[in-house]
């Protein structure tokens, strides 16, 4: 079975209780995210991701809100509860031998909350958040692209046998983003981010852009409920690189057929991000397009697009 029927039936089952708790529109909903380098024409690095999220209020008495912190008892919050998987390959999934100058085939499946606070008056966000899940064959990264690549009548993907052993995921993360210029129909914003744990370790900074009609990310309840909303939005940012178990491997297992030396890993890593997104009463879409610099000594420049559905309940 596929993570989207696994975690849709288990955030569906959690949501039918509380159906009628959520305060506002915008307080309750479903949002399906989905990335593959398709879109990039390309078939290698990080190859596909599936994103599952929802919104309610009931979430804000999950047990984990208590090791998600906010900005403070005046501060507007959002809790999001979310399952995601994540699939890497080497540079060619062409050949039926260990590449060892490229990295690793990977997967990646993963539980989480997100606790999102918003401080109105200064015009801040905080975003902290906690995984827990699996690094590995239980991912079924392998099992998925082979049936797509049989369903598209495309090459069968040779090497998932070489994949990074099995392991824990548990990672802790937070992200601090600040108005740094508002316009009616513009925003710029600024802030630091980093991750801690067994699947990734950074710190990074980025700004962004967004342009058009759309809701202040900054400002709380939306504004523009039942209007058409359509902007534009360019994110651009640098991370610093201390551990990634995709390419290093699991901190517990260590009987990986291929993983990467820490000292061919790219310690500075540049990504943008760019898209568009349209909104109108309950239903939001977003498309956009992602590109990385290097991430490992001989790698290339990397590329995926991004599709993101988003209803409110």
């Amino acid at each position: 079975m596929r993570i989207s029927s696994i975690a849709l039936s288990c955030l569906l089952v959690a949501g039918i209780p509380f159906g009628s708790s959520a305060q506002n529109g915008d307080a309750h909903w479903f949002r399906f995210h989905y990335e593959n380098d398709f879109f990039h024409a390309t078939d290698r690095y990080y190859t596909q991701g599936i994103r599952l999220e929802l919104s309610a209020p009931f979430i804000a008495r999950s047990p984990l809100r208590h090791a998600l912190i906010g900005l403070g008892k005046t501060a507007e919050e959002r809790h999001v509860l979310f399952a995601q998987q994540e699939c890497f390959t080497p540079g060619s999934i062409r050949r039926d031998t260990i590449l060892r100058t490229d990295r690793p085939f990977a997967a990646a499946m993963y539980l989480g909350e997100r606790k999102t606070s918003t401080d109105i008056a200064k015009k801040r966000t905080l975003s902290t958040s906690i995984i827990f899940g699996v690094l590995g064959p239980c991912a079924i990264c392998a099992e998925e692209q082979v049936g797509i690549h049989r369903a598209l009548d495309n090459i069968e993907p040779l090497g998932w046998q070489f994949q990074v052993a099995q392991d824990v995921i548990l990672n802790y993360g937070a992200e601090l983003d600040q108005r740094l210029l508002r316009h009616r129909f513009a925003e710029l914003s600024g802030g630091l981010s980093a991750n801690a744990g067994t699947y990734r370790t950074n710190v990074g900074t980025h700004a962004r852009l967004e342009i058009g009609r759309f809701d202040p990310q900054f400002d709380g309840a939306s504004i523009f409920k039942r209007s058409l909303q359509v902007s534009a939005f360019l994110d651009g940012g640098l991370r610093l690189i201390g551990y990634d178990a995709t390419y290093q491997g699991g901190l517990f297992n260590h009987s990986s057929p291929h993983t990467l030396q820490a000292e061919t890993i790219e310690r500075i890593v540049l990504r943008s991000e760019g898209g568009i997104r349209l909104r109108y009463r309950k239903l939001a879409l977003l498309y956009s397009r992602t590109f990385s610099t290097p991430e490992f000594d001989g790698g290339g420049d990397h590329g995926w697009g991004s599709c993101v559905i988003t209803v409110m309940l």
